[in-house]
């Protein structure tokens, strides 16, 4: 007795779905490219072998046109794509330079005419202006316009051109999104969530080099995303090619170059009752120092057709012009290090199976930081030093299991640093520093800086997800599931150096007197320590009505469950004592 084919697919899907919840972070970045081929006439053509050809990576994948004529090749890596369709009877078509792009559908008709003799056309790829089978508003900025615009060299300077992002002024670089709380935005490199786990913030820097695209979306968002009220960025890396290519930079920049500030302030005072201002100007002493950035990338094949590789590395030495302090008036500068990597391998295992793994760094180090706690440092010695640094590593597997069923796995690790001895933020004294003295008839520190310690946040997620496409009633249905699985853990650790905090009726810098008020002693320091976890599941169904209409459905449910630093339990936001749990 031959077995049905239906029960064999969904015993396939059963054991897909099994497989991606033991495996199981967020979306895996690939495309998808569809048509139908007809006559000339307009009458489907089934049994047609359309063949899809990547131009960069030379992978090639075959399948037949259905009874309706349509195909389908899922799950490819973004890129141009060459596509051949045959068909006994009919000239042979070729139809070059189709443009994939990730999480976006291309289609492309075909038309395939009566004829013995093989005919080929060449059709100028464009990207993909509408697709209806994304309701997300979506911008995206590809290395090829962002290189040649006058931006800084980070993706926090790429999204703040989509419609709808705005920074607020005097803030950090993390946007506002139609509204939305700058820690409302989810953060992604390739698909795999970076988001700071406890300000909600963006979790780390990236090399300017590697990033291939930059999406954003600010409404529409699909149940495979989630805990986005604002935005969504997503981060695409670059990828090795067949072909070697590499590329050398050094980019140099120079306070002198810039044009001066012809700008005035206002500054109004009513001094005996009469309004008197004045207009000094903004003009400042340009600081004569060439800061240079080194950048180099490489990528290629490592096996031709196969596996493929791409490496970028930055390294970067930043002098700011001199500044002082405003009561001791010492003179000082600011010199950061940026050495930032990052690197990935692909490869396509089978046909039907690709896989591929990224890692990066993105160290600076140097800050000079004016954290004023009780007051402003009015001293060198009460400024606080600091390095940052973040790591991300990620491997993803995606398969495809016929012309209905896919399938998609993934892990990712972001954090500080796989050192003990390397934390996602260091803060510390600068030598001669001592205990914090707080002048009360000022408002400003001396003596010591407010802060000493370190933050630690890592973040690993791991997801599992399958696809299944079908016909329901003359409409195709693009049904998705999947599990989403996020550990999260938030450390720190700071003290005032000596534990000790003076607050004084006044304070002399220069002979390091003081009239003392109160003396505060503190316990040494130890490490806080909160983690949880966040397990979500979520449906959800792309299909069409008819001709002209385009629908998404989907749900999303999260189970959250946390443990602070006094080993109080948190579930779903809302905290009750262990007992009572």
């Amino acid at each position: 007795m031959r077995r049905d084919p239906r029960i064999r697919d969904i015993a396939l899907l059963l054991w897909l779905a099994l497989w991606a919840g033991l495996a199981s972070g967020q979306v895996v970045v690939n495309g998808e490219l569809r048509g139908q081929v007809k006559d000339e006439t307009g009458a489907a053509l089934p049994g047609a072998g359309v063949t899809a050809t990547s131009v960069d990576r030379g992978v090639s994948r075959t399948v037949t046109t259905d009874a309706t004529g349509k195909f389908r090749f899922s799950e490819l890596q973004p890129g141009r794509y060459n596509v051949t369709v045959t068909l006994s009877g009919f000239s042979t078509v070729t139809l070059t330079n189709n443009l994939v792009e990730n999480q976006k559908t291309t289609e492309i008709p075909v038309s395939l005419r009566l004829s013995s003799q093989k005919a080929e056309v060449v059709v100028t790829g464009e990207v993909p202006v509408v697709d209806k089978t994304n309701g997300a508003l979506e911008t995206r900025q590809r290395a090829k316009e962002f290189e040649k615009m006058p931006v800084g060299r980070s993706f926090q300077a790429l999204f703040l051109n989509a419609p709808g992002v705005n920074l607020i002024p005097g803030a950090n670089p993390n946007p506002v999104v139609h509204g939305a709380l700058s820690s409302n935005n989810l953060w992604l490199y390739d698909g795999t969530d970076t988001t700071d786990p406890t300000t909600g913030t963006f979790g780390g820097n990236l090399n300017f080099e590697a990033i291939q695209e930059v999406s954003v979306i600010t409404s529409g968002v699909s149940a495979e995303y989630g805990r986005a009220i604002g935005g969504v960025i997503n981060i695409i890396t670059k990828s090795g090619t067949n072909q070697i290519a590499g590329s050398g930079k050094v980019i140099m920049t120079n306070d002198k170059w810039d044009a001066a500030n012809t700008t005035t302030s206002t500054v109004c005072s009513t001094a005996g009752g009469t309004l008197n201002c004045t207009h000094p100007s903004l003009a400042r002493v340009k600081y004569d120092h060439v800061n240079p950035r080194y950048a180099a990338t490489l990528g290629g094949p490592l096996w031709k057709d196969h596996v493929w590789f791409f490496g970028a590395y930055e390294s970067a030495d930043r002098t700011t012009g001199q500044q002082s302090t405003p009561v001791s008036q010492e003179n000082f500068q600011q010199s950061t290090k940026d050495r930032f990597w990052d690197g990935k391998l692909t490869a396509q295992v089978t046909p039907s199976i690709s896989a591929s793994a990224r890692g990066s760094s993105s160290p600076t180090s140097g800050f000079v930081v004016s954290y004023g706690f009780f007051g402003s440092p009015g001293e060198l010695v009460a400024y606080t030093g600091q390095d940052q640094t973040s790591q991300q590593y990620a491997g993803f597997l995606t398969g495809v299991f016929g012309s209905s069923l896919t399938a998609e796995a993934q892990y990712n690790w972001n954090g500080p640093g796989l050192s003990s001895s390397k934390h996602g933020i260091d803060v510390y004294p600068f030598a001669g520093a001592g205990p914090l003295h707080y002048d009360e008839s000022t408002g400003f520190q001396f003596n010591g800086p407010t802060f000493n310690g370190y933050v630690n946040r890592p973040r690993q997620g791991a997801l599992g997800a399958v696809t299944y496409y079908t016909n329901i009633g003359g409409n195709s249905h693009n049904f998705k599931a999947g599990i989403d699985y996020q550990h999260l853990r938030s450390a720190s650790q700071f003290g005032f150096v000596g534990n000790q905090v003076f607050r004084d009726l006044s304070y002399d810098f220069r002979t390091r007197t003081f009239v003392p008020d109160t003396r505060r002693d503190y316990d040494a320091p130890v490490p806080s320590l909160s983690e949880g976890n966040i397990i979500s599941v979520y449906a959800r169904d792309k299909f069409e009505l008819g001709k002209h209409l385009f629908m998404e459905v989907g749900a999303r449910y999260e189970h959250q469950k946390s443990n602070d630093d006094i080993s109080r339990q948190r579930r779903d936001g809302l905290a009750a004592p262990p007992d009572r749990l």
